[in-house]
Parts: structure tokens; sequence; C-alpha cells
């Protein structure tokens, strides 16, 4: 016999051990998705900055003067800049280009000291003193020299310390030189007669200290200089407040699905301690006595049910990344599990989980038995009208924020105004959403019952008037869908936008580029003779170098830039579109230059070119536009102009880079080209697919923390909505036994509760798909950049979500309809 309070509260987990389970693991699925959410938000942010640090180092400013200026920083100069308060460390960088005595040639050169500050941005990791320089791999290789070795720069001997790794991915990557400071300057004070000291400052500040208030420091010096915030780069803004917007909607998009999880796993709960309680109070238990029983009960699911959570979320967030590197044989950086976070986060979440259970058992416990019994029977949401005029309210409201967001707001607060109305619009959805429910399902009754018969029919039947108790299981899916499609749309917006940038490197899936500046050194038509000669190479076009050329627009020559080019070829390669003229004064230009000086195709062109003897500019004569098109072939210029047209072929005119096409596996095709090397030492050789992959890597590598979390986030979801379908089946078994009593066979109990389950499944992941898809174009409202919608993943994870479920609720369903027809009917869930 029980004799006490504690007596019974434990009683109830011993005969409601289905109860018991499922609320302990809606705790620990709800506590865990919110910690790997948390464990995701402290480490994205960081994750970025330390790609940037990667990339740029430690600086936070790069200070200097642009090339066009003409300027270097004196020592004067230097001294005031590193005099500024707030600069922790400062490094004085030379930067121009030196001649390789083996290589024939100028390479980009940096002079630098060999401080941490400069070694991380240029990433090399030896300390150099007077006669030692690095070089890069690709360089290396060219001038076939190894660490040790002794190389010529400007007719002087250096021992090469380093040789740097070449970071490919992106195209060919370009040769650099890195000498000591003091030799730089004295190997340009021997050329020009000048000592400069520095073209650029890199500075890194003292903790806490605002880049912008060094860089009111440095216009105080100097208003000319050029100053490079580097998180106000364009890319790097750009991206982080993509990161922020994303990040920001999956947090509310969690926090959304964990309170429907909450409240969808916990009816039964509800349900079955609202009972015991109208039943004692109907017996003189005080509401002393049953708060203290239901908070006895709520501690102990959710003390259980958190600390599962924690150890769950922990497992996950260590294993997925051994599983991550596994699948795509990468290393990637680990993910820190933050434990003092992690323990604040668990407890505010048991914290507000037993709020929310003992708001309700405080406010049942006050009411009478036979009120308690009838709200606890409540099929439907009550205040039905009063939802009704709030859901459209919300809606309204959502749709004048992003209006007002988008047209009339600030920059500062429009991100903002956007998110919140993306924030209202979605909760006005899913407000509204029950109540168009059951119209839906009765519309779609004549047609169930013609294409799946009237076992279908019934179940779906049996659906329609318990819309409260079904419609958190849609919502759940509709939200599991809605941050498959915005998380897998950030995924495959950069990786394309990645592939289209390679792409538009590589033409064609070889290209070759040379290193020289001296046009005595490759002639671009024996390098071009000679990969045709390759076996497998079809076809082969080249490009120059751009120079700089003028315009006559309106009575006076504007400056653009053009490059030299096989035009003919590039059209047999299908880089250019065709024209009909065989005059070799045709010229193709961007559609940006067409624009800016309204020129169309057939246009006749007046060209001139800058004469340093004569101070003047010289009509060099005219041209035709054969073709106007979104990007030149492998050019960063406004025009192509065929190498036939000598009138362009001045004496600085070099070959830049070559496209060959091929007609064999690009593998074998690039190692007969590698022996060209022997007759053109300084070309350098790249495809395409090799870039691509590298590419490939390199993504998944930075944003490795956010595709497992991810996919850890999406599983514990999945996990969730078949702990709320099996709840949902369970609390329906009563249902299923008297439709037993009513010759449904077990193979019809079966069918039953699977079409229920497709049902839910197929009405949640179509909203979620329409309402993510949406989403997902309303955020261009901030960011208006191409986005593309991975429905490959969508697919998968309908499939997913269909099978597991499926895989689960089979054995469930066999096993319900197996059980004691008499049994079934008074059991009470």
């Amino acid at each position: 016999m029980i004799r006490s309070i504690y007596g019974i509260a434990f009683r109830f987990f011993k005969t409601n051990r289905f109860v018991s389970i499922s609320s302990v693991f809606s705790v620990t699925i709800a506590v865990s998705i919110i910690l790997v959410m948390t464990i995701f938000v402290s480490n994205a942010t960081q994750s970025y900055r330390d790609e940037i640090k990667k990339l740029y180092g430690n600086m936070d400013i790069m200070v200097g003067f642009n090339l066009e200026q003409g300027r270097q920083i004196d020592l004067k100069l230097l001294n005031q800049i590193t005099s500024i308060p707030g600069i922790e460390q400062s490094s004085p960088v030379l930067i121009d280009r030196l001649r390789v005595d083996l290589l024939q040639d100028d390479v980009y050169t940096v002079g630098a000291e060999s401080d941490d500050l400069v070694k991380s941005r240029y990433h090399f990791t030896e300390s150099i003193s007077d006669n030692e320089a690095i070089i890069n791999a690709g360089l290396a290789e060219a001038l076939n020299i190894t660490v040790g070795q002794s190389l010529k720069v400007e007719s002087r001997d250096f021992i090469v310390k380093e040789i740097l790794d070449d970071i490919k991915g992106w195209g060919p990557v370009s040769d650099i030189l890195i000498i000591p400071r003091s030799t730089f300057k004295e190997l340009k004070y021997a050329q020009t007669g000048v000592v400069n000291e520095s073209s650029y400052v890199l500075i890194k500040n003292q903790p806490k200290v605002n880049s912008y208030e060094i860089a009111r420091w440095l216009r105080q010096i100097d208003q000319t200089l050029r100053i490079d915030i580097i998180e106000e780069e364009p890319d790097i803004k750009a991206n982080f407040q993509s990161l922020r917007i994303y990040i920001t909607l999956l947090s509310l998009l969690v926090v959304f699905i964990t309170a429907l999880l909450i409240i969808s796993n916990f009816q039964t709960y509800l349900y079955k301690y609202k009972q015991q309680f109208a039943i004692m109070r109907s017996m003189g238990a005080v509401t002393h006595d049953l708060f203290k029983i239901i908070f006895i009960q709520c501690s102990i699911i959710n003390l259980l049910g958190g600390t599962l959570g924690y150890i769950a979320a922990f497992i996950a967030i260590n294993y997925s990344q051994i599983w991550f590197e596994q699948l795509f044989n990468i290393s990637v950086e680990a993910l820190i599990f933050n434990n003092s976070l992690a323990l604040i986060v668990l407890v505010i979440s048991i914290a507000i989980l037993e709020l929310f259970m003992l708001i309700p058992a405080y406010r049942g416990s006050r009411i009478l038995p036979l009120k308690m019994m009838q709200s606890n029977e409540q099929a439907d949401f009550s205040f039905s009208n009063m939802r009704r005029i709030f859901g459209r309210i919300i809606i309204f409201a959502g749709l004048f924020f992003l209006l007002f967001g988008k047209v009339l707001a600030s920059a500062d607060s429009q991100v903002l105004l956007i998110l919140l109305g993306l924030l209202f619009l979605i909760l006005g959805v899913f407000i509204l959403f029950p109540f168009y429910l059951s119209p839906l399902l009765i519309r779609l009754l004549p047609l169930i019952q013609r294409l799946f018969g009237k076992v279908s029919f019934v179940a779906v039947k049996n659906v329609i008037p318990q819309v409260r108790k079904n419609t958190f299981v849609i919502l759940i899916l509709s939200l599991t869908m809605m941050i498959a499609v915005v998380g897998s749309t950030l995924m495959s917006t950069i990786q394309r936008n990645e592939a289209n940038y390679i792409r538009g490197n590589y033409p064609t899936d070889i290209v070759i580029t040379s290193r020289f500046n001296d046009p005595s050194l490759i002639n671009y038509t024996d390098l071009k003779s000679a990969a045709i000669k390759v076996e497998g190479v079809i076809k082969a076009s080249t490009l120059s170098s751009y120079s700089s050329i003028r315009l006559m627009h309106d009575g006076s020559y504007v400056s653009f830039t053009y490059s030299l080019a096989d035009l003919k070829e590039m059209i047999k390669q299908d880089l250019l579109p065709n024209y009909d003229s065989n005059s070799n004064d045709n010229v193709y230009i961007t559609q940006k230059f067409a624009s800016q000086y309204d020129i169309r195709e057939g246009d006749i062109l007046e060209l001139g070119m800058y004469s340093d003897a004569m101070q003047k500019i010289i009509p060099t004569g005219q041209v035709t536009v054969a073709g106007i098109v979104k990007k030149l072939p492998g050019s960063l210029g406004d025009m192509l102009i065929d190498w036939s047209n000598e009138t362009y072929l001045w004496e600085f005119t070099v070959l830049d880079r070559m496209f060959i096409s091929v007609s064999q596996p690009v593998e074998q095709v690039i190692g007969q080209l590698e022996t060209l090397k022997g007759q053109f030492p300084g070309i350098q050789i790249d495809y395409y697919e090799q870039t691509m992959e590298q590419s490939k890597q390199m993504f998944y590598q930075r944003w490795s923390l956010f595709i497992i979390v991810l996919v850890v986030m999406l599983a514990s979801v999945l996990m969730g909505v078949i702990n709320s379908l099996v709840n949902n089946i369970h609390n329906k078994r009563k249902e299923l036994a008297i439709l037993r009593t009513l010759s449904v066979t077990r193979s019809g109990i079966i069918r039953v509760i699977l079409t229920q389950v497709i049902l839910y499944i197929s009405i949640g992941l179509l909203l979620g798909a329409v309402i993510g898809v949406l989403l997902t174009y309303s955020l261009m409202l901030i960011d208006p950049v191409g986005i593309y919608i991975n429905y490959q993943a969508m697919g998968i994870l309908a499939v997913t979500v269909t099978g597991a479920v499926i895989l689960v609720l089979w054995p469930y369903s066999i096993y319900i309809g197996r059980r004691s027809l008499p049994h079934e009917i008074t059991q009470e869930g």
C-alpha cells in the first residue's frame, strides 16, 4: 500500500512505463537539439574568423598607398604609423617585381621581416637573413630548385630557405618570391637610387581596440593613405552577413521545432496526469499534495532527460566529426564542445521545461475535477475565432515588416526588420494552418477512397476531428523540411558560386599559363603549334595579358583594357559566338562595357593609344564589334582583339594563357603536355577537374562545422518526429481496437496506421518545402544574390524521413494488431 506523496509520485513511473520513457526521451531530444545549436552558434563565428586568419594572417589592418599614386612609405611616415596608440604589433612590407635570372623574367616579390605577423600573412615559417629567400612550389618546379640550393635574383645569389605549398582550388597560382626587407631595399636602391621603407604596413590591434579607431588616427596622419580593414573587405563582410542571417534563421527554426516537439511529445503525459489529478481531487486530495506529486515527477523526468540530452549532444558532436572525416576523406578542425556554456544552457532548458510542465499542473490542481476531465478530452483548439484573427494579424504584420524593411528602412535596421517579418509570416502560417487542415482532408476523402479503398478512407476520416493532436506532428515535419531547405540552399549556393568562379578561370578543361613577362622568351605561335601536336589535343587558343587603350566616345577618349586572342579558334572551341566576317578588325566586348558606352553589335569603334614620346593620344584605327558577351573567356579586360591585327601587337604584349580542348581523358593528355616544360620551361599546366576536386575539399573543410551540425540536428529532429508519431499512434490504440471490433483485420489495422502516418509526412514535408523555398527567396531581400535550391537534398530528406518512420511504425503497428482486443479496449494509454 502507498503511504506517502513520494510513493504516489513514483507509482506513476511504474504503472505508465511507456508514458515515462517517452517523456524522458522527449526531454533528451529537446535538450540535445538546443545544445547542438548552441555549440554551433558558439563555434560558427569563431570558425569563420579562424578561416580569415588562415587567409590574411593575424593582421587587422593593412595600410599603404595605391599603385597609381606612385608613393611609398618613408621612414618618417612609417614611424608615425607604428607609434599610433592601440597598435600591438606592426610589420612593414615592400612589394614589387624583381628579376629572377634563371627565369629571365620578373616575379612578384615581397620584402618582409621575419616576425610572426608577416609570417602569418604570407604563410611561411622559416626566418630569413640577408641572402636567403622563400619561393612557392610552382616556381621551384619551373626553376628545378629545392631547399638549400642557390637562386639568382637581380644577379645576386640567394639560398632557398623554404618552399611554400601552392594553394590551388580557385585556378592557376601566381608565383611569389619572399626576401628580407633590408635586402629588398638595397636591390631597389641600386636600381632607382631611392630608399623606400615600405609599400604597406601590416597592423595587429591590441585586444579590444577597434580597427576604426586606428583608421581614424591613420587618416589624421595622411588623408591619401589606403586603409584596408580586413573584416570590412567586401567578400568577408558579405559572408559574415550571410552567416549571421542563416544562423539567426536556423536558431529561430530550432526554437520553433523544439517547442513543437515538447508540446507534441508531452501530450500523452499531460493527458495522463490531468486524468489522475481529477481522480485524486474527487477523492479529497488538496492542491499542495497534487503540486508536490507533479513536481517530483517533472523533476525526475527533466533531470534524467536533460542529463541524457547532454550526453547525447556531446557524443553526437564528437563522433559526427569522425564520421565526416571518414566520409569525405579530409581532416577538419575539432568542434569545441564548451562544457561551461553547455551546462548553463542545460540548466536554463531544464528550468523552462519544468515551468512548461508545472504551470498547467498548478492550474489543473485548482479547478474542479469535472472541468478538468472536460478540458482533457477536448480534441480541437479553444478560442478558434480569436486564433484566426490573431493569425491573420501576425501575417499582415510580417508582410508590413518585409515591405517596410526593404523599401523604407535604413541599412542598419533592414536585416532586423526583414528577419522579423519572416518570423511573423512563419508564425502566422503555423497558427492558421490547423483551421485549413480539416477542410483540406475532407476535400481529399473522395479521392483517397477511389485510389486506396475504404480502409484508407476510414483512416483519414478518423484523423479529421483530432486537429489539435495531429497538427503538431505535421508542423514538426514542416520545420524539419524548412531547416533542410535553408541549410542545403546555403551550401548549394556557396558551392555553385565557387564552381562558377572556377569555370570562369577554366573556359576549357586544360589551361596553360605563362610565367614570363618578356615576349621574346615564349612565342605564342610556337607554344600553340607544340601543343596541337600532342596526342589528344584537338583545339588550342591563346590569350595575351591585358593592356590599356583608348576609345573615342562623345568627342573624347576614355580608357579601357583589352587582350589579344585567337578569336577564330575560340569560336571553334565554343568560347565565343560565331561571326561571318573574315576581317581581322573584328572585336568582342563585354556587356558591361557595351552598356556603359551604349555600344551595339556591328558598331564601328575608333581606338587610340597614348604616346609617351608625343605626350598625346594617337589614333590607331577602327574596329567592328562582332559580338557582345557577358564575360570574355579567361580575360579580366573589356575587349578581345585578334592576334592577327598587328596594330595592337605591341612590343610589351606577352602570352598570358592558352586554352586546350581535348578528345581523350584529361589525365592522359596532361602527362604528355608536361613534356612541353622542357621546351618552354616557364609554363604552368592546370586542369579543371583537379582544381574542382581541390575546391570541393576546401569547401568541406571550411563548412564542415555547419554540415556536421545540420546533419546532427536533422537526425535528432527525425528521432523526435518518430517519437511524436509513436505517441500519436499509442494514444489511438483504443480507437484502433474499436475498428477491430468492426471487422477490420489485423492487416487493415496496419494499413490504417501507415495511411495516417504517410498522410502526416506528406502534408508536413510538402508544407515545409513550400514555405522553405519561399523563405529562401525572401532572404534575397537582404542579400540580393543568386540562390540555388537543392531539390536533391529535399528529396533525400523526404525519402529518409518516410523510410525511417515506416521502418519503426510498421513493426509497432503489427504489435498493436496482435494485442489482446479486450485489453486494448480497456487500456488508458
